[in-house]
């Protein structure tokens, strides 16, 4: 099955990290519309194209892997969403994009060593390990993998999930993280996700 097509048709907000994505929704080929983080492509960033080209491999490994990452889909982005947007977008450029399925009610896996129990699939760390080293990801921190209630009941279940590849396929070895580390990466602020997770204490 080929990579799913959807069109970009509503803009949330950006999330303040290095690739500059932004949140909304994309509506597919049978009308229905969901929720969504895009990589866009970028104006002064000519080699752009090859990240985002990353991602799309990452995921499509991860699938072999069996690593719990979102489902990717190429977005088409026209002017007129652009400029629809209100300026936010000014560093975009039309044409196709790479957007994963969002997920909801997640929060970054750092600092939460306390929950790790209540985690369904531990066995995912392993993978992960695995995928980070074929494809030469330098950029797995606590993050880019994510905690989700599985149900909303108080004390749920969680499931971890990966995100970011954009890293991916260059020549660097990949670091060695504990996914838990409630110290984040320098110089990067990390807004994915929503702490009303119904994680609890």
């Amino acid at each position: 099955m080929g990579i799913p097509r959807l069109i970009a048709s509503g803009f949330e907000r950006r999330i303040e990290t290095a690739s500059r994505p932004f949140t909304g929704l994309a509506t597919g080929l049978d009308g229905n519309a969901r929720r969504v983080c895009v990589k866009p492509m970028l104006t002064g960033r000519p080699n752009w194209g090859l990240t985002l080209a990353a991602e799309i491999v990452g995921a499509a490994v991860a699938g072999l892997l069996e690593v719990p990452v979102p489902k990717v889909a190429l977005v088409s982005i026209d002017a007129d969403f652009i400029q629809a947007a209100g300026g936010q977008l000014s560093d975009v450029e039309s044409g196709w994009a790479v957007a994963s399925e969002w997920v909801e009610n997640a929060v970054p896996a750092a600092g939460i060593q306390h929950l790790a129990a209540r985690i369904v699939n531990r066995d995912s760390i392993a993978g992960v390990t695995v995928l980070d080293t074929l494809l030469q990801n330098t950029d797995r921190h606590p993050g880019n993998v994510l905690l989700a209630a599985v149900d909303v009941r108080p004390n749920a279940d969680l499931r971890l999930s990966f995100i970011d590849n954009a890293y991916a396929l260059n020549s660097q070895q990949p670091k060695s993280v504990n996914v838990f580390s409630s110290r984040p990466a320098r110089s990067r602020r990390y807004r994915y996700g929503s702490r009303r997770a119904g994680l609890r204490r």
